[in-house]
Protein backbone atom coordinates (compact mmCIF):
# COMPACT_ATOMS: atom_id res chain seq x y z
CA UNK A 1 0.00 0.00 0.00
CA UNK A 2 1.43 3.35 -0.98
CA UNK A 3 1.24 6.32 1.37
CA UNK A 4 -0.92 9.23 0.27
CA UNK A 5 -1.18 12.94 0.91
CA UNK A 6 -4.40 14.97 0.77
CA UNK A 7 -4.13 18.15 -1.29
CA UNK A 8 -7.23 20.31 -1.80
CA UNK A 9 -9.37 17.37 -0.75
CA UNK A 10 -7.77 15.13 -3.37
CA UNK A 11 -5.79 12.14 -2.22
CA UNK A 12 -2.53 12.08 -4.15
CA UNK A 13 -0.16 9.13 -3.91
CA UNK A 14 3.18 9.98 -2.32
CA UNK A 15 4.70 8.19 -5.28
CA UNK A 16 4.47 11.57 -7.00
CA UNK A 17 7.43 12.48 -4.78
CA UNK A 18 5.68 15.36 -3.10
CA UNK A 19 8.52 16.34 -0.83
CA UNK A 20 9.46 19.96 -0.81
CA UNK A 21 13.00 21.19 -0.87
CA UNK A 22 14.40 22.69 2.32
CA UNK A 23 15.48 25.91 0.63
CA UNK A 24 13.89 29.23 1.49
CA UNK A 25 10.77 30.36 -0.31
CA UNK A 26 12.71 33.23 -1.88
CA UNK A 27 15.40 30.90 -3.26
CA UNK A 28 12.79 28.47 -4.51
CA UNK A 29 10.73 31.20 -6.19
CA UNK A 30 13.86 32.59 -7.90
CA UNK A 31 14.73 29.16 -9.32
CA UNK A 32 11.11 28.59 -10.37
CA UNK A 33 10.92 31.97 -12.10
CA UNK A 34 14.20 31.17 -13.86
CA UNK A 35 12.55 28.08 -15.35
CA UNK A 36 13.75 25.25 -13.10
CA UNK A 37 11.04 22.58 -13.44
CA UNK A 38 11.85 20.90 -10.11
CA UNK A 39 11.58 24.24 -8.32
CA UNK A 40 8.32 25.00 -10.13
CA UNK A 41 6.91 21.66 -8.99
CA UNK A 42 8.04 22.27 -5.40
CA UNK A 43 6.62 25.80 -5.41
CA UNK A 44 3.32 24.40 -6.66
CA UNK A 45 3.34 22.00 -3.74
CA UNK A 46 3.95 24.82 -1.27
CA UNK A 47 0.87 26.61 -2.61
CA UNK A 48 -1.11 23.36 -2.54
CA UNK A 49 -0.24 22.71 1.09
CA UNK A 50 -0.16 26.34 2.22
CA UNK A 51 3.38 26.01 3.54
CA UNK A 52 5.07 29.41 3.71
CA UNK A 53 2.40 30.89 1.44
CA UNK A 54 -1.39 31.13 1.42
CA UNK A 55 -3.03 27.92 0.24
CA UNK A 56 -4.02 28.58 -3.38
CA UNK A 57 -5.03 25.89 -5.87
CA UNK A 58 -4.90 28.25 -8.85
CA UNK A 59 -1.36 29.38 -8.03
CA UNK A 60 -0.30 25.76 -7.42
CA UNK A 61 -1.64 24.76 -10.83
CA UNK A 62 0.17 27.69 -12.47
CA UNK A 63 3.54 26.39 -11.24
CA UNK A 64 2.75 22.74 -11.94
CA UNK A 65 1.72 23.65 -15.49
CA UNK A 66 5.03 25.43 -16.10
CA UNK A 67 6.95 22.32 -14.97
CA UNK A 68 4.61 19.95 -16.84
CA UNK A 69 5.04 21.89 -20.07
CA UNK A 70 8.80 21.33 -19.75
CA UNK A 71 8.21 17.58 -19.55
CA UNK A 72 8.40 17.09 -15.77
CA UNK A 73 6.55 13.79 -15.24
CA UNK A 74 5.73 14.49 -11.59
CA UNK A 75 4.11 17.82 -12.48
CA UNK A 76 2.29 16.23 -15.42
CA UNK A 77 0.78 13.62 -13.09
CA UNK A 78 -0.28 16.23 -10.54
CA UNK A 79 -1.71 18.49 -13.24
CA UNK A 80 -3.67 15.57 -14.68
CA UNK A 81 -5.17 14.87 -11.26
CA UNK A 82 -6.07 18.52 -10.82
CA UNK A 83 -7.88 18.54 -14.18
CA UNK A 84 -9.59 15.24 -13.35
CA UNK A 85 -11.06 16.70 -10.16
CA UNK A 86 -11.45 20.31 -11.29
CA UNK A 87 -9.24 21.71 -8.57
CA UNK A 88 -7.53 25.01 -9.42
CA UNK A 89 -8.70 24.59 -13.04
CA UNK A 90 -12.06 23.81 -14.62
CA UNK A 91 -12.63 20.06 -14.71
CA UNK A 92 -11.54 18.81 -18.13
CA UNK A 93 -11.33 15.10 -18.91
CA UNK A 94 -9.37 15.62 -22.14
CA UNK A 95 -6.68 17.67 -20.39
CA UNK A 96 -6.66 15.25 -17.45
CA UNK A 97 -6.16 12.28 -19.78
CA UNK A 98 -3.44 14.10 -21.76
CA UNK A 99 -1.35 15.00 -18.71
CA UNK A 100 -1.85 11.63 -17.01
CA UNK A 101 -0.87 9.76 -20.18
CA UNK A 102 2.23 11.92 -20.68
CA UNK A 103 3.22 11.29 -17.06
CA UNK A 104 2.70 7.55 -17.44
CA UNK A 105 4.73 7.49 -20.65
CA UNK A 106 7.53 9.28 -18.78
CA UNK A 107 7.53 6.56 -16.14
CA UNK A 108 5.40 8.11 -13.39
CA UNK A 109 3.64 5.23 -11.68
CA UNK A 110 0.66 5.03 -9.39
CA UNK A 111 -1.73 7.12 -11.44
CA UNK A 112 -3.42 4.18 -13.17
CA UNK A 113 -6.57 4.35 -11.04
CA UNK A 114 -7.14 8.03 -11.83
CA UNK A 115 -6.45 7.36 -15.52
CA UNK A 116 -9.01 4.54 -15.52
CA UNK A 117 -11.65 6.73 -13.89
CA UNK A 118 -11.02 9.55 -16.34
CA UNK A 119 -11.08 7.20 -19.34
CA UNK A 120 -14.31 5.56 -18.19
CA UNK A 121 -16.02 8.97 -18.19
CA UNK A 122 -14.86 9.90 -21.71
CA UNK A 123 -16.41 9.38 -25.12
CA UNK A 124 -14.34 7.78 -27.89
CA UNK A 125 -14.11 11.21 -29.55
CA UNK A 126 -12.71 12.76 -26.37
CA UNK A 127 -10.16 9.96 -26.04
CA UNK A 128 -9.16 10.49 -29.66
CA UNK A 129 -8.70 14.22 -29.04
CA UNK A 130 -6.62 13.52 -25.93
CA UNK A 131 -4.41 11.10 -27.89
CA UNK A 132 -3.90 13.78 -30.55
CA UNK A 133 -2.80 16.26 -27.87
CA UNK A 134 -0.39 13.71 -26.43
CA UNK A 135 1.13 13.06 -29.87
CA UNK A 136 1.53 16.78 -30.51
CA UNK A 137 3.07 17.55 -27.11
CA UNK A 138 6.58 18.97 -27.30
CA UNK A 139 8.28 19.98 -24.03
CA UNK A 140 9.10 23.66 -23.83
CA UNK A 141 12.73 24.48 -23.27
CA UNK A 142 13.78 27.18 -20.87
CA UNK A 143 17.16 28.79 -20.40
CA UNK A 144 17.78 26.51 -17.41
CA UNK A 145 16.61 23.30 -19.06
CA UNK A 146 18.72 24.04 -22.15
CA UNK A 147 21.85 24.86 -20.15
CA UNK A 148 21.67 21.86 -17.79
Amino acid sequence: MKACVRVFGIVLPILLSLNMSAESLEELRKRAEDGDAAAQCDLGLRYAKGEGVSKDATEAVKWWRRAAEQGDARAQAILGVMYAFGEGVPQNKIEAYKWLKLAAEAGESGIAEVRLRVTAAMTPAQIGEAHRLVREFKPKKTAISVNK
